[in-house]
């Protein structure tokens, strides 16, 4: 098919699609409001040749909300972005190194592209590949991938391209995010020509566009090199022209972008501060423009500070979990998980450290417009630590000790009240817990490996897609590959009937079995949604968020004033 799709976020778009999965009230979650996003038009389809439907549409990029700003430090729609400037950027979190699969990706995001991205109400618009074909029983999908689009080496992307980095995913140790790891495994490529990538399944797939999405494509060449591990060469919208460990990072405008007019920024500058207090210092101090990740306390201080716009979004397909390793007994016994989750005080974490901005606290992963959502069973296990002692009692369990490990990056606050809290209650049922933070690269290649000795806290993804099985393939809820070595042949039939159920209804009551699971066996549990929050000063526009997989800020179109 002859494109004629527009910019990603610019004029009318044209494409192929057989099926687009209907959801209603998909907005990303802001408080109190959406800014920089503007309602996507509504899509037109047509029946096309084949069996497929062509639907014409315009996309927006999701917005960020602003929490207590004024006028001043909201990003009005009045305001029209400006060329030039170098955003500072600050992170508490280290870049361990820059290969693909680094967990520091959030940073790094802004050197790629997705194949395809998703809009604000989760409807699928090009990236990379400027049209599909998606086959009526979803066992195929033809990309027809954007011409003239160039790695910052100069190489034009082809559909090799496309095919390496569908391989490298399905790896879980060079893979970010983890559960399209699973996603990727469902699929093979071929390539008949240089811009046509065919993926085709053994089944029907519904989350195939939660997968697309969440494909960032690197240069091969640069992976397959002897500095991966110190290069990143992607098409985005950034180059990488400085790292030092430690330290900062430095990104510059890519003056050969394939979107006309983007980025609006000269680049971006990270600057590495290991300790959050000492980052929000250098932003009060005028050093930083942006940070991501600070503590929840010191963004809660600054709102209403009409200098500052505090940025917290929630729903995004994460959540805080605390995970749990069969394999290191007594968990190994039903009755124990279940008491670990009575004992788990999710109301008191979401209101003394969250601040109260993430929603209600939730016993299953899904956000309320998941398909998988059942707000009736979202409150089961209360906390209740009579129940817990009574479960541990009942399984002949009693004064026992235990591991709760977590990553000293991102949301390190958070990890680390939610595991004293933890650590506070369990120990009145005599449970001892020792805590055990764990550095980027040892956290790793221990929860790929589910080798931990107890308990582990996490911040799961993909539960925001079309289809609720995108979070259920990998990681902490895996069918396929378990961070707690839970294995359930009942479980892993469900989690793949219901990723090729075409049928909505059908498919919402295989959903349905698969939260009974969760909450029976407690082999992961769900805290509360994610809170993806960040300061900025008043001067900087345009930050938006992913909507699913990573979740980070995305910078292409952020501009400073």
């Amino acid at each position: 098919m002859a494109s004629n799709a527009g910019d990603l976020h610019g004029t009318p778009i044209r494409r192929r699609q057989a099926l687009v999965l209907t959801a209603s009230g998909l907005a990303v979650t802001i408080l109190p409001a959406c800014v920089a996003s503007q309602p996507a038009a509504s899509a037109q389809p047509t029946t096309g040749p084949g069996g497929t439907a062509t639907s014409q549409t315009s996309s927006t990029p999701i917005g960020v909300g602003t929490l207590g700003s004024t006028p001043a430090a909201s990003s009005g729609a009045s305001a029209q972005p400006k060329t030039g400037g170098t955003l500072r950027f600050g992170t508490a979190a280290d870049i361990a190194n820059l290969g693909f699969g680094s967990i520091s990706f959030e940073v790094l995001q802004g050197l790629y592209d997705p194949v395809l991205a998703y809009d604000d109400k989760l409807q699928p618009v090009p990236s990379l590949a400027e049209s599909w074909e998606l086959s009526t029983d979803f066992t195929q999908i033809k990309l027809n991938l954007r011409q003239g689009v160039q790695f910052h080496t100069g190489r034009e992307l082809t559909s090799d391209d496309i095919a390496y980095n569908l391989e490298r995913t399905k790896d879980p140790t060079r893979s970010y995010t983890i559960q399209s790891v699973g996603l990727a495994k469902a699929w093979t490529s071929q390539t008949p020509d240089k811009y046509t990538v065919i993926l085709s399944s053994d089944k029907p797939r519904i989350g195939v566009f939660d997968f697309l999405t969440q494909l960032w494509i690197a240069d091969k060449e640069t992976l397959q090199g002897p500095d991966a591990a110190n290069k990143a060469v992607g098409t985005g919208p950034f180059t990488l022209v400085e790292w030092i460990q430690g330290d900062h990072a430095s990104f510059a405008r890519n003056t050969n972008y394939w979107r006309s007019g983007r980025p609006y920024l000269d680049g971006y500058q990270v600057a590495i501060t290991k300790d959050p207090q000492a980052m929000m210092v250098r932003l009060e101090a005028g050093a930083l423009d942006f940070v991501n990740y600070p503590q929840t306390s010191d963004a809660l201080r600054l709102t209403g500070d009409a200098k500052y716009q505090v940025l917290p979004a929630f729903d995004l397909g994460f959540i805080y979990a605390i995970w749990i390793n069969l394999a290191a007994p007594p968990f190994d016994k039903k009755e124990v998980r279940q008491a670990m989750n009575y004992a788990l005080d999710r109301q008191r974490f979401v209101d003394t450290t969250l601040g109260g901005l993430v929603g209600p606290p939730r016993d299953l992963p899904w956000p309320p417009h998941s398909p998988a959502a059942e707000p009736a069973k979202n409150a089961i296990y209360t906390f209740d630590l009579d129940k817990a002692s009574s479960l541990l009692e009942s399984a002949g369990v009693s004064n026992f000790t235990a591991e709760l490990n977590y990553v000293t990056a991102g949301p390190i606050q958070e990890f680390t009240q939610l595991a004293q809290i933890y650590q506070g209650d369990l120990a009145k049922i005599g449970v001892n817990v020792n805590i055990q933070p764990m550095d980027n690269g040892t956290w790793s290649d221990t929860a790929v490996k589910a080798a931990y000795k107890g308990m582990a806290i996490g911040m799961p993804s993909g539960f925001g897609g079309q289809d609720a099985t995108s979070g259920l393939q990998t990681g902490a809820f895996g069918a396929a590959n378990a961070f707690s070595n839970f294995k359930d042949d009942t479980y892993t039939q469900l989690v793949q009937s219901a990723g090729s159920e075409t049928d909505a209804s059908k498919r919402q009551q295989l959903y349905s079995q698969i939260n009974d699971i969760i909450l029976d066996q407690s082999f992961t549990m769900p805290v509360s949604s994610f809170l993806a929050v960040s300061v900025a000063t008043a001067r900087v526009h345009g930050v938006t968020r992913t909507r699913t997989g990573v979740g980070g800020p995305i910078l292409t179109d952020a501009w400073m004033e």
